[in-house]
């Protein structure tokens, strides 16, 4: 009992001091006891004594109740409830706020000097206190120096079992548990052990400094603001009201010398929401929760989390602020609709203001606002992040010093539940910044790992709302990752995560904006000076053989720099890669640090700029001064890559004449050049003589032109219904003359050249009757113009290939007609292109580049024309309607989407108008991949079809499925339309439109699939061809069946002869009921026979054929066929018991088919067909008259077939099996007829009818993996028939007709026609 009261005691004497120890102002104490401090400089140093020894005690007692099985491990350096007031007491400055009925909110300390030695500030308030009233405790115009010379215990209010153990035998053990539990649940298991702690209370420090010396390790914290939430049920309104924690560092006056601040500590800041686990959102009054939120950060009605003031200044290892509770909650709470609330991009949660300044090792925030107004930051930790984002909003302005290896932002993991658009980052760099990284990620996944089940999400799924960097004037950013390694990762591993889209890095995922006189360096500051070299090594932060920084977001230059290092002589250098949107801008100078051997030979190149999807009109890059080495001056160039790509190259000796440089990559196509072997060949032609009425090939090897219409003088050459053709040497050229095509044709294999000096003058005029064939395999263009005109008149064809289709250098072209364009297009200077596309036009190009005046450019097509393209395009567009347009290369319309595969994005940058225009899109549904169009100039009409190209590979998992498609502002009454459904596997399904606003300025507009329980699938078009193109051969099969035993039964065995031949023919059609197939089967059979045993009537032979069947399906637009071989044997009975027929038969064929999907693409599908049946037919005739000439026939049959299984795949990726076909049937027929001889032969005429029974007939057709659909061909088959046999001598003819109906057919009939001679 002695020991049950020293517990009693000691607990209620720790409440007792827990509750009244420290009143409502603040204390400065020494191990708990209150000490009288002057404004004289004191130091007070904690004795640990008391301390330790009840962590020893308690770390003993763990150990005997975990040898006792009554806990669950051994607990060490931890402090309890139990281990006393004087274990817990603290040596410093204490605010306590904790009574429920303290009438004072706030309190202070002024003009004090502390040195603490393992001393602390304590402010601590209950989580309702007061019902709403700030805590607010004030350090002011004082000097507080915390050094923390050993590590603090823990303390464990909450170790339940522990405390039950403890006080179980103690008296009133229950009401003291939940009193602990109720006084001390709104604490931290760290509240003993940090150097500050702020909780549920604010914290200003003003006009004072406040340093915490203690030894640097990880994770550890030497301040702490928490603010906890706990239920409060005693406000009968359920009000939402929960007391408020923050830091707030304040300086009235001058800022602080230099390395001095007003807060100074050695490891982390951490500032923290913590919620008890019993708490819910759901219980309170969902509009107090909503005004508690709007107000919480509000500028003029709250106070933010964290504020750094004008001119304070801040030290520390890693600002910490983790708000992820609160994501938990609400999510638990079904609040999302608050989250716009909480996500107020006003709100000043944390906040460092003007002329403030922070010296931090990184940044780390979850579920955040985070505001820079004017502040000085200085970020460094060398060996990891600098600034971490996690669903938070980063805005504002600073002078940025950062030094690390990278700025990341977290995956956004919560699909459509929030608007990702929510989270942001849009920081400015003011003059003096500096940032030194080696990549900038977006879509992060590993540093917080909060989401999870998202492995497998490509990162562009996960990506947030904006990430936007703005660098001014003195800026210098470095950035040092290279694409190098990845690029050889994904060619090696083209399965691994990476080739999906998963856990990539680039240089940046950032849209980065330089201002004029901004400086950007592609490789990190320290790596300045060093030579590239090759076969050089890499590292995540520089690339020996120099950097490939790939720069996802957006880039836009005015008047920047951008930096790189070279070494030219071994063509290296780093280069900047903008790999998914144009470069926009005015432009930069680029500046190239060379290095390495000087001896070089002028004929090398290096490409500096690699542009996927161009640069805007307006864009302009030029070297800062040309390169001179070894003798020779390197200058800048620029091209279009085979593959779309804008690139600028650093090359010596380059004349940029008419016609560019052949590509390194010659787009490869097929001619269409009509042929010209018939005309009259000619070695060349070199005047300026107009051509009339003649049919010329000029055919000649050299580097010549093949054609050249130049001459000293302007001159006008006309050509008139003429056909002039020029193969070889280097096509045809015009220059000094005017070429007029009138009612004739003009081609060249290596393209045409026109050379002027004006581009307002028209060198070639091609008119409403006349084509023009140009093509350039070698790499170059088809049509390269120089300062010159080109006037279509509604030409008749004009066919232009190349790796450039069109290329001009200051040209005017301008026109309309029927256009074959397959090529890029370029051009720059004056002038223009301005081409309208009539109907029968096709445009298929990776680029459009337009780098002169865009407003003298414009392609316009018109209905029935279309467009593919699979890169960009910054000139003006007008889509009439019935035009169509493809985000895809015409050799890319049969490629499916997966993995490896990746959809294009296809960016137009100037304004596109679409009147009812068709735009086509191949989707992978499963995989969530499509093609894409972003529209980033702006987008006028009426509306646009999307058409979804299907994708029949893959099924469709349980669950929605959403493509995004098309990314643009859509203007007011534009309407975007499904042009079809949606095709999945082998089935199709309902979709929808959804359009979500991305901003101001863009909407998505996406394609979604509802979950399994709501969306609406049935068969495609691809697997109803299958099924019904099996029903179909069955068909055949038994009809084959019918008119092998009709051809047996007609055999005439009547006379002497022992042995026969015949032939037999047949057509029928019939139409399966429920897929529509319609056929038409041809049948041809021929065989032989003999008498096995004349006296009893037994006969036996060969036979062999071929079936011919023709299909259709109107429903899908569809056709098939089948095309077979066939054979076997037979065995006939003529004799007193009556007739019967057997036989075995196989055949082997092709069954195909093609249909129409729901995009109006062509799918086709072939399979073999391997057919094994067997038949058994016996019956008696019985005559009604005494001259036999009237009779009744009844029979009955068995048959039995069996058509193979067979799996195949249809052109559009579906793979269907078909299993086994099994058919058991039996039948009884009757016959009804008359017979007679007369002089000119013997003739039977008959009715038939007759009922079949199919016992099997049931199979399954398996689409993909998942997809299984079963088939019963089983029921009663009515057949109906007359027919008609006349014999004469040793030949006979036999006629039938026939008639049948099942639950599967309609329409079926059939003619029949034999043939037997017997010999």
């Amino acid at each position: 009992m002695k020991l049950k009261n020293k517990k009693y005691i000691s607990l209620f004497a720790y409440l007792l001091v827990s509750h009244f120890a420290f009143s409502m102002e603040a204390h400065i104490v020494q191990n708990g006891k209150k000490q009288e401090v002057g404004n004289e400089k004191i130091t007070l140093k904690h004795d640990f004594t008391k301390m330790d020894q009840k962590v020893k005690e308690a770390e003993e007692y763990s150990k005997k109740l975990f040898k006792e099985g009554k806990i669950s491990g051994v607990i060490s350096g931890t402090l309890y409830p139990f281990s006393g007031e004087e274990a817990l007491s603290k040596t410093g400055v204490i605010f306590d706020f904790k009574l429920e009925n303290n009438n004072a909110n706030s309190a202070s300390l002024t003009g004090k000097k502390l040195d603490l030695i393992d001393g602390t500030i304590d402010v601590t308030a209950m989580p309702w206190n007061l019902y709403g009233k700030d805590n607010i405790a004030t350090i002011e115009n004082s000097e507080i120096n915390i050094k923390k010379t050993r590590k603090y215990p823990y303390y464990h209010f909450n170790d339940d079992d522990m405390m039950r153990n403890y006080y179980e035998s103690s008296q009133n053990y229950l009401q003291l548990m939940r009193s602990i539990e109720e006084k001390e649940k709104y604490l931290d298991k760290l509240y003993v052990s940090q150097p500050i702690y702020v909780g549920n209370s604010y914290l200003y420090l003003k006009n004072s400094t406040v340093k915490v010396d203690a030894k640097k390790e990880d994770n550890t914290n030497d301040l702490i603001v928490r603010e906890h939430l706990v239920m409060n049920r005693k406000d009968d309104n359920k009000n939402f009201n929960s007391s408020k924690a923050g830091l707030q560092i304040i300086r009235d006056g001058e800022k602080l010398e230099k390395g001095k601040y007003d807060l100074e500590l050695s490891n982390s800041l951490n500032i923290t929401l913590s919620i008890e686990d019993n708490f819910a959102f759901s219980y309170y009054n969902k509009d107090s929760i909503k005004k508690w939120y709007q107000n919480r950060f509000h500028s003029e009605k709250g106070r933010p989390l964290f504020l750094l003031g004008k001119n304070a200044k801040l030290k520390a290892g890693t600002f910490r602020v983790d708000n992820s509770n609160i994501w938990t909650y609400l999510y638990m709470a079904n609040m999302f609709d608050l989250m716009d609330v909480y996500f107020n991009k006003d709100n000043r949660m944390i906040v460092f203001e003007k002329d403030s300044e922070a010296d931090l090792e990184k940044i780390a925030i979850q579920n955040s606002n985070l505001k820079f107004e004017d502040a000085i930051v200085r970020l460094k930790n060398a060996n990891g992040p600098v600034l971490i984002s996690e669903y938070s909003q980063i805005t504002g302005r600073g002078i940025f010093d950062i030094y690390g290896q990278s700025i990341l932002k977290e995956t956004i993991g919560t699909g459509d539940r929030i608007d990702k658009n929510l989270f942001f980052t849009n920081l400015e760099f003011l003059p003096g910044s500096k940032m030194d990284l080696s990549f900038i990620q977006d879509a992060h996944r590993n540093y917080f790992a909060t989401d999870t089940g998202i492995e497998e999400i490509k990162d562009d799924a996960l990506k947030g709302g904006e990430y936007k960097f703005t660098f001014h004037n003195n800026t210098n950013t470095y950035l040092g990752y290279s694409q190098r390694k990845l690029n050889r990762k994904i060619q090696r591993k083209p399965d691994s995560n990476e080739a999906k889209g998963i856990g990539l890095t680039h240089a940046s995922d950032a849209d980065m904006n330089f201002k004029e006189g901004s400086h950007l360096y592609l490789y990190r500051e320290k790596y300045a000076k060093d030579t590239l070299k090759k076969g050089g090594t890499w590292k995540e932060e520089n690339d020996e053989q120099g950097n490939l920084l790939d720069f996802t977001g957006r880039l836009h230059f005015d008047n920047a720099n951008i930096h790189f290092r070279s070494n030219l002589k071994e063509e290296l250098s780093d280069r900047l890669i903008a790999s998914r949107y144009p470069i926009t801008g005015t432009g930069a100078k680029l500046h190239i640090k060379n290095s390495g051997a000087t001896d070089t030979t002028g004929k090398e190149r290096l490409t500096l700029i690699e542009a996927k999807k161009g640069v805007g009109a307006d864009t302009k890059f030029s070297l800062s001064h040309d390169l001179e080495l070894g003798g020779y001056v390197y200058t800048l160039h620029e091209k279009i890559s085979a593959d779309g790509a804008k690139e600028y190259y650093l090359a010596s000796g380059v004349v940029e004449g008419v016609r560019p440089e052949n590509s390194e990559k010659p787009k490869e196509i097929q001619t269409g050049i009509p042929d010209s072997s018939s005309y009259t060949k000619k070695d060349s032609i070199h005047n300026q003589e107009s051509i009339d009425n003649q049919k010329i090939r000029v055919e000649a090897a050299g580097e010549d032109y093949a054609i050249s219409w130049e001459g000293s003088s302007e001159k006008e050459v006309n050509i008139h219904n003429s056909h002039v053709a020029a193969k070889g040497k280097k096509g045809i050229l015009v220059k000094n003359s005017k070429v007029n095509l009138k009612a004739s044709e003009l081609s060249a294999t290596d393209g045409m050249d026109i050379d002027g000096t004006d581009t307002n003058k028209e060198r070639l005029l091609v008119d409403k009757d006349s084509s023009l064939y140009l093509e350039h395999a070698k790499g170059g263009a088809a049509l390269a113009v120089k300062e010159a005109g080109v006037k279509f008149d509604n030409s008749k064809k004009i066919l232009l290939k190349g790796t450039y289709a069109i290329y001009s250098n200051g040209g005017n072209i301008a026109g309309n007609g029927i256009f074959n364009i397959d090529g890029n297009i370029y051009h720059k200077g004056k002038g223009g292109i301005d081409l309208t596309l009539e109907k029968g036009s096709v445009l298929n190009t990776s680029s459009i580049d337009i780098a002169g005046n865009r407003d003298s450019s414009k392609l316009h097509f018109k209905a029935g024309s279309a467009m593919y393209i699979n890169n960009y395009s910054n000139t003006n567009m007008i889509f009439d309607k019935g035009s169509a347009l493809h985000t895809y290369a015409i050799s890319e319309a049969n490629q499916h989407l997966d993995i490896y595969h990746r959809g294009n994005k296809v960016i137009f940058t100037q304004p596109i108008s679409f009147h009812n225009t068709d735009i086509y899109f191949r989707t992978n549904m499963d995989e969530e991949e499509s093609d894409k169009l972003e529209l980033l100039g702006s987008l006028s009409g009426t509306s646009a079809n999307l058409h979804l190209m299907n994708h029949a590979e893959a099924d469709m998992p349980a669950g929605g499925k959403k493509v995004e498609l098309v990314y643009a502002k859509s203007p007011k009454n534009f309407k975007w339309n499904l042009a079809n459904q949606v095709e999945v596997g082998g089935y199709f399904y309902n979709a929808v439109i959804e359009k979500t606003s991305q901003g101001p300025n863009q909407d998505i507009i996406s394609v979604r699939i509802g979950d399994a329980g709501t969306r609406k699938a049935t068969l495609s078009s691809t697997a109803k061809g299958v099924i019904s193109n099996s029903v179909s051969d069955y068909t055949m099969y038994h009809s084959f069946h019918d008119s092998l035993f009709d051809s047996l039964y007609s055999n005439d065995y009547s006379s002497q002869k022992l042995h026969s031949i015949w032939a037999k023919t047949s057509g029928n059609t019939f139409e399966t009921k429920e897929y529509g197939m319609k056929n038409e089967v041809n049948t041809i059979l021929v065989g032989m026979d003999r008498a096995l045993n004349a006296e009893e009537g037994l006969y036996g032979g060969f036979f062999a054929g071929n079936l011919h069947n023709s299909k259709k399906i109107s429903s899908s637009s569809g056709k098939g066929s089948f095309q077979g071989f066939t054979g076997g044997a037979y065995l006939s009975y003529r004799g007193y018991l009556g007739f019967g027929d057997a036989f075995v038969a196989y055949t082997t064929g092709k069954s195909k088919y093609h249909v129409l999907d729901t995009a109006s693409a062509t799918v086709t599908n072939d399979r073999n067909s391997k057919h094994l049946g067997a038949g058994l037919r016996f019956g008696r005739q019985f005559f009604m008259d005494n001259g036999e000439h009237f009779y009744v026939e009844p029979s009955a049959k068995i048959t039995y077939g069996r058509l193979n299984a067979e799996t195949s795949k249809a052109s559009n990726g579906l793979m269907t099996k078909v299993d086994a076909i099994k058919s058991w049937t039996t039948g009884a027929y009757a016959r009804v007829g008359y017979q007679n001889q007369f002089t000119f032969g013997k003739i039977n005429s008959y009715a038939k009818v007759g009922v079949t029974q199919e016992i099997l007939g049931k199979y399954n057709v398996r689409l993909n993996q998942s997809g299984v659909e079963q088939v019963k061909l089983d029921g009663n088959t009515m057949n109906y028939g007359v027919g008609l046999e006349y014999s004469l001598g040793n030949n006979s003819i036999s006629f039938d007709f026939d008639v049948k109906n099942s639950p599967i057919l309609k329409n079926y009939y059939k003619v029949s026609l034999g043939y037997q001679y017997k010999f």
